[in-house]
């Protein structure tokens, strides 16, 4: 099972790759879905938010 840092890392990747671009939650959801071969899209959005959060927090 993944924990909420490997989604952090995956998040933390995207920006990267075309910082000029903003992200909406399924965008983001999407684009970390295939690396942690979740299948419930309403989980895997809200793992993707709790991670989110967690970043905001870190700030």
């Amino acid at each position: 099972m993944n924990t909420s840092f490997n989604i952090l890392v995956e998040i933390l990747k995207i920006p990267t790759q075309n910082y000029n671009k903003s992200y909406t939650l399924v965008e983001l959801t999407n684009a970390v879905t295939p690396c942690f071969y979740l299948s419930d899209e309403r989980r895997n959005q809200a793992r993707v938010l709790k991670t989110l959060i967690l970043l905001n927090d870190i700030n």
